[in-house]
């Protein structure tokens, strides 16, 4: 696989061609990692010369999202026709059907905001996780009276894990269409009882 890289307003351009398989998956995604982590204003990757013949495959890119969304937070955009891509492609990876319209659109707000933070088993856990929460919740605009209800749910949480798991807590907060989502998980393989609704571990509330 080859890779070709322009810049255009800040933004990154690339052009890899060759063949996406099994034995390149792994050279694409790393490839595109690296770049992000120059942190330009966006990566676009125009797929016009990369030739794919299954859509499992194309879970490169989610993956290489997952990767830089939280960290170096760069936006990660597609420009290839629509027709030639699977619908089970996750809609928060962006899509344009020309290089040209993905680097008009890098300014808009992503679909979807991801931030973790692993905190470990120590009783000063809980207050870095409330910290975490504001620092976050702030950059994202979310709302105070939501924000400081999350606050209040990740600190319970991650004390629980500390408390009663006896394992590291791992903090996920995700910000989809004004809904903030609050996830905690650890290594303790007993089910949480819960006398709410809400999924066990999981918090949501609409911004």
């Amino acid at each position: 696989m080859e890779f070709r890289v322009s810049q255009d307003s800040g933004c990154l351009v690339v052009r890899p061609s060759g063949v996406l398989a099994k034995d390149t998956y792994a050279e694409l995604r790393d490839h595109l990692v690296k770049l992000a982590v120059e942190q330009p204003k966006a990566v676009v990757v125009d797929l016009a010369d990369l030739r794919f013949d299954s859509g499992p495959l194309l879970s490169v890119f989610v993956a290489v999202w997952l990767r830089t969304c939280d960290w170096p937070a760069v936006p990660l955009a597609l420009a290839v026709d629509p027709a030639r891509l699977p619908a089970t492609l996750p809609r928060f990876v962006r899509v344009h059907p020309t290089v040209a319209e993905a680097l008009a659109h890098v300014d808009l707000p992503p679909p979807r905001l991801r931030a973790h933070r692993v905190l470990p088993e120590d009783p000063v856990s809980p207050a870095l996780a409330r910290a975490f929460v504001r620092w976050t919740g702030k950059a994202w605009d979310v709302p105070q009276t939501c924000l400081e209800d999350a606050v209040i749910i990740a600190s319970e949480l991650v004390t629980n894990s500390v408390v009663h798991a006896r394992s590291e807590a791992r903090l996920r907060l995700e910000l989809r269409r004004g809904m903030l989502t609050v996830a905690v998980a650890d290594d303790s393989p007993v089910p949480r009882c819960c006398a709410t609704p809400a999924p066990a571990g999981r918090a949501a509330w609409a911004c």
